[in-house]
């Protein structure tokens, strides 16, 4: 018989019919649909919203029904939605942007079926990933806390190398972390390293944080922390900016080169256009090719002007700025970096004086757009929180400044102490290693932007191995990574759950075990002794 108006069958509206509990159990949660109905439903017609049960009757429906798979199907299914909604928007305005930017003429591309585009399948990945991890992650648990019973306990003496690993308290959080190969399905075009990288830098993170809370680093020195990965960071991006350019981000590099006001000689405005002058790419090239060459000396073309080459054929593309350099230069590299001034000195000071109070109002504008949701706080103390904004700007504009300034400043300090054959190359990642040093002065407040450099050069050094040969980047590897991962996170979670500092991680790590938002690791140990104890 087909269901009433009430959603019912047989004509009790007091029962609701299976395929309506299952379409709205799948679809809204019981509060949801509470709300829904309230807010929603009941601005309708009496014939539109009288098809479907009342929320008592819905609610007494639900009374001996476990609500657990439906809801995993729920998130998946409203976690694909809104990644692929985010996608959408994401290329939406970087299309506006480049647009606006190139203003050329729009270009058609084919478009092949849906399920085979990136955003269908790194939404899809995303969605299956949650969608297992839930479903593995209760089964192992309720697995252990059934061979924990005494029943259990034939099983647990003919397999007792199973039994311990099944038993073990890591075995949830080690099973469910396999839903990360859903990842696979996710396209191999760089996205996949992107999101190994991070989920590894944040399980790293979160796993000292316990290891520090279980008291490890007890007596540790007070200069310890995580400030000391930024010298290693550094001075790999500096060799890589050099040497590799295409191993390096792009947008780091673009932000290097606009506070470089005075390393880079840009184009004269009086200079025709008929006239070569060298790019900033082939600026750090030259330097580069010095670097190899093992620093030929500056030969100046107005003490020799009889002479007909001054420089050898590889630098033949900076000479328009090095030919009228200041003769008392000697440094090939000066020559380049700083034409019309011969001390080096001077330069890097003059450096100073132009950047930082561009990087104070590009800070100052960065630091304001973040604390904007914290409103309520500036409201309630705004002095407090005017300190707190001006010493981020302070301590962010001095520390960016004095790394980039370093990083430039070091290929003259070298040039003046170093021999020529001495580290011709390897020096670049020195001078980033003491650019690097200047993340002390954020050591107390600066662990995400610390983060984020070694992010951004673990990408970079992933993609210098592949170029060198060093490593093949594999079908699954990065997935595995994510395996791990995932494992690590998981394990630290079940272990401390303020280890894991991060609020959204905190709260997706709930979601995934599909545990309540507030539910913290001891709630979880207490829980299942409670169990194991009724179980035995």
């Amino acid at each position: 018989m087909a269901a009433n108006e009430h959603g019912s069958r047989d004509g009790d509206p007091t029962k609701v019919s299976p395929a309506v509990r299952c379409a709205i159990q799948h679809t809204l949660s019981e509060s949801e649909y509470i709300w829904f109905r309230r807010r929603i439903l009941s601005q309708l017609p009496p014939y539109i919203h009288g098809k479907l049960p009342s929320s008592s009757t819905y609610a007494s429906s639900l009374t001996n029904v476990d609500d657990f798979n439906a809801a995993t199907v729920r998130v998946s299914t409203r976690l694909f939605l809104a990644v692929q909604a985010a996608l959408k928007l994401y290329q939406f305005i970087l299309a506006q942007i480049s647009r606006r930017r190139a203003q050329q003429q729009r270009v058609v591309v084919a478009k092949g079926p849906f399920w085979k585009s990136a955003n269908f399948r790194l939404s899809l990945s995303a969605s299956l990933l949650l969608f297992f991890h839930r479903l593995l992650h209760r089964f192992f648990s309720r697995l252990r806390l059934n061979l924990l019973t005494k029943d259990a306990a034939p099983f647990r003496k003919r397999n007792p190398r199973v039994s311990r690993v099944l038993t073990s308290s890591l075995a949830p959080a080690v099973g469910a972390s396999f839903a990360g190969y859903a990842l696979a399905v996710a396209p191999n075009d760089g996205t996949r390293v992107v999101i190994a990288i991070y989920t590894a830098t944040k399980a790293g993170e979160f796993a000292f944080n316990a290891l520090d809370a279980d008291g490890w680093f007890e007596g540790r020195p007070w200069w310890f922390g995580s400030w000391m990965l930024m010298p290693f960071t550094f001075g790999q991006l500096l060799h890589s900016f050099v040497f590799d350019r295409d191993c390096f981000p792009q947008a780091y590099g673009k932000f290097i080169m606009n506070f470089t006001p005075n390393y880079v000689q840009q184009r004269p405005a009086h200079l025709p256009q008929s006239l070569p002058w060298p790019s900033q790419d082939d600026i750090v090239d030259g330097l580069a090719t010095m670097s190899r060459l093992r620093y030929p000396l500056f030969v100046s073309p107005i003490l020799f002007p009889d002479v007909k080459s001054t420089l050898p054929s590889a630098l033949e593309s900076i000479s328009p700025i090095t030919s009228s350099a200041h003769p008392a230069i000697r440094n090939m590299s000066c020559a380049l970096l700083h034409p019309s001034e011969p001390s080096c000195l001077r330069t890097n000071v003059e450096y100073y004086v132009k950047t930082i109070p561009r990087l104070t109002r590009f800070f100052a504008v960065v630091y304001a757009v973040f604390a904007v949701p914290r409103y309520r706080k500036i409201m309630a103390d705004p002095s407090r929180e005017l300190n707190r904004w001006s010493k981020s700007v302070l301590l962010s504009t001095t520390s960016i400044a004095a790394s980039i300034g370093t990083s430039w400043g070091s290929i003259c300090l070298f040039q003046n102490l170093f021999p020529q054959n001495f580290l011709p190359t390897k020096r670049w990642f020195l001078g980033g290693f003491l650019a690097g040093l200047w993340a002390f002065l954020e050591r107390e407040h600066g662990r995400p932007h610390f983060l984020y450099g070694l992010r951004i050069s673990l990408e970079s050094l992933w993609k210098l191995g592949v170029k060198k040969g060093y490593w093949r980047p594999g079908k699954t590897g990065d997935v595995w990574i994510i395996i791990g991962s995932l494992m690590l996170l998981n394990v630290v979670h079940g272990h401390n759950t303020d280890a894991v500092s991060s609020g959204i991680f905190r709260r997706g790590l709930n979601l995934a075990r599909g545990e309540p938002m507030g539910k913290s690791s001891r709630d979880n140990k207490q829980s299942e002794s409670s169990a194991t104890e009724k179980g035995s």
